[in-house]
């Protein structure tokens, strides 16, 4: 069902992460150990984003979203984004569903504040695509 007027709030009812696919985890783990750079995997990040949302959009969502393929823990992302904030890698991590999962210890270094945030030039990115049937999530 196509509508030509959007209504909100809308109530939706699936999760807005999406599995990564191969070709995003690759670059993720060149970026990681040099083989590609920012640049050429930021490129691939928004190809695979606008390929996700393309799909919302065949698919008839009403609303889009990027999947969260740029972000690594939901919580800790967030945190990240803050002044004050610091954060350190586990080369051990831990153990889900037979796949170890490394993640990042997450600590206060200072007094907290406000900073321009990642997430709001990811939600740009996003809404770039937000037509007369659909809007970013």
């Amino acid at each position: 069902m196509i509508l030509n007027k959007l209504h909100l709030p809308n109530i939706y009812d699936f999760q807005e992460s999406f599995l990564r696919p191969q070709t995003l985890k690759d670059a993720k783990e060149n970026f990681k150990n040099g083989s590609i750079s920012k640049e050429e995997f930021d490129k691939i990040m928004n190809e695979e984003i606008t390929k996700i949302v393309s799909k919302q959009k065949e698919l008839g969502f009403l609303a889009i979203t990027d999947g969260e393929f740029r972000r690594t823990f939901w919580h800790l992302d967030l945190i990240w984004g803050f002044e004050g904030v610091g954060h350190k890698t586990n080369e051990k991590g831990f153990e889900i569903r037979g796949e170890n999962i490394k993640f990042d210890y997450t600590y206060l270094v200072g007094k907290l504040k406000a900073k321009p945030h990642p997430f709001i030039e990811y939600f740009k990115f996003l809404k770039q695509f937000e037509d007369e049937n659909t809007v970013g999530k």
